[in-house]
């Protein structure tokens, strides 16, 4: 099996194996791949290839990640007074917000992060957090941002409440 791409025929072949089908392959069985050639919509289904350069920078730069965690012992960071027990909104790495209840944490931090462009927000809940839980937040977001896309799935991660991307 071994097809390369031309302009007469861009379809594309690569073993099932793993390998690239050079002429001589032994492999008997493949998946064909069909050329992407407009980036700005996305293609049915199958295996696609693209043709021309992408660059994702413009959307890497507006999601915002944000987790929610618990201290494990008393400290300050950036004027704030972290108890241990406290719970922490990080922003994009760093320390935000500091709540008493991880509930009031996550309306924080997307009150700080949302603004009038947001369209999406993912929400992955953690092993401590039960469907309930995160279901009358998904109510309660909802009303407070009808504008706004909330999509919470069970993450099942450790340590991390919720772990956030708003775009």
């Amino acid at each position: 099996i071994s097809r390369n791409p031309t302009d007469d025929h861009p379809d594309h072949f690569h073993c099932v194996c793993g390998g690239s089908a050079p002429v001589g392959h032994a492999c008997t069985e493949a998946s064909g791949w069909t050329p992407w050639t407009n980036p700005r919509s996305l293609p049915s289904k199958g295996s696609w290839y693209l043709m021309t350069d992408v660059t994702m920078t413009e959307a890497m730069t507006t999601a915002i990640s944000a987790q929610v965690t618990y201290a494990v012992r008393d400290t300050v960071v950036d004027d704030k007074v972290i108890e241990s027990g406290d719970i922490l909104g990080l922003v994009e790495g760093k320390i935000k917000i500091v709540e008493k209840d991880v509930e009031t944490c996550v309306l924080n931090i997307i009150a700080s992060c949302a603004d009038e462009d947001t369209e999406l927000v993912t929400v992955f809940y953690g092993e401590n957090v039960s469907e309930d839980e995160a279901d009358k937040l998904n109510d309660k977001l909802e009303e407070l941002y009808p504008e706004v896309d909330f999509s919470f799935c069970s993450g099942g991660q450790p340590v991390y409440d919720y772990i956030l991307s708003i775009e």
